[in-house]
């Protein structure tokens, strides 16, 4: 059963973090901020082991049998050292550990290991804009972006360094456990959310105090989704042409109007479908996708479900909602 499968309100996910002097303790100590201390408490949500490097390598020696099962997702922080490489029999067993439908989460230049595994072939990654090109040259066939706080190739997530493991973090809790989860994760660590679900999406720098206009806009908008039919009223606002607003827009944020909008509509209806029991017109009406049809349409184009099963599949949260709205 896949973890979209397994209702919210029961699954403990198991998150294993490879460990050893190789690896960047800062690493390490956000996997634990974020997935540990940082959750909601009524509950466990994840359970946190460490294992060595060569602890992993010894289950090769194993029974084909479950000898994968209890890592669930294997974490791996960034490497100390930009030329350390593993051995054959370490490869493989990332290989295996894929193959086994293990999620594989790499912090920076952590994602080098995945590289010479060979799972990053013809796929995205990022790292440090410092080692771009050296990673680029050291593995023509991988395509390492710029401009992007992280990857997603189906089990495979990659961040560049610093905060943005923050950001994957808070991505792959999101997807865990929904919307509502992670931003009480965000709120608990005092971050602030620059990215949803970035596979191949620009970089959002944030707002800008030298920026106000499109701050208040900003503001707004996010204040009054269902009054807003298309961007041509929000560059009314601006007092902006559509092309100045779009451009100056995208300038600021990093994602043209249009995405924005849709993603500021689509988070909202996660956070009313986890915490409520509206009806989907209801909330398509109060999201600004107008009918019921077209926030279905939309939310599957984005989710790969149904808000329907969404809501069953996050619908414990809404006792979050209730414990936080009583404090």
């Amino acid at each position: 059963m896949s973890v979209t499968e397994m209702s919210s309100e029961k699954k403990v996910i198991r998150l294993t973090i490879l460990s050893g002097k190789e690896f960047n303790f800062f690493y390490q100590s956000c996997t634990f901020e974020m997935f540990v201390r940082a959750m909601p408490n009524e509950r466990d949500y994840y359970a946190v082991d460490v294992i060595d490097i060569n602890s992993l390598r010894k289950r090769k020696n194993k029974g084909a049998c479950g000898r994968f099962r209890d890592i669930g997702t294997l974490i791996i922080p960034d490497i100390t050292n930009v030329d350390y490489s593993l051995d054959s029999i370490s490869r493989s067993t990332i290989r295996e550990l894929y193959k086994d439908s293990t999620r594989l989460i790499a912090f920076n230049l952590g994602g080098l290991l995945l590289a010479q595994a060979g799972l990053l072939d013809n796929n995205r990654t990022v790292c440090d804009r410092d080692f771009r090109e050296r990673y680029s040259q050291r593995y023509p066939q991988v395509n390492v972006m710029d401009n992007v706080l992280f990857t997603e190739n189906e089990n495979i997530y990659c961040s560049i360094g610093g905060i943005a493991a923050f950001d994957l973090g808070l991505h792959i809790i999101e997807k865990d456990f929904g919307v509502t989860v992670a931003n009480y994760v965000m709120r608990k660590l005092s971050l602030y959310r620059r990215a949803n679900s970035v596979y191949g999406e620009d970089l959002t720098t944030g707002l800008n105090t030298k920026h106000e206009k499109i701050n208040e806009i900003i503001d707004w908008a996010k204040s009054n989704l269902g009054l807003i039919n298309d961007i041509d009223c929000l560059a009314k606002k601006a007092y902006l042409s559509r092309r100045s607003f779009d451009r100056k827009f995208r300038k600021i944020i990093g994602l043209s109007p249009k995405k924005w909008l849709s993603n500021q509509r689509l988070v909202y209806a996660k956070q009313i479908l986890e915490t409520s029991d509206l009806r989907i017109d209801e909330i398509a009406h109060i999201t600004g996708f107008g009918t019921g049809v077209n926030f279905r349409k939309h939310f599957i184009q984005a989710e790969g479900v149904t808000p329907t099963q969404y809501r069953n599949m996050y619908n414990s949260n809404m006792l979050l909602r209730k414990q936080e709205n009583a404090i």
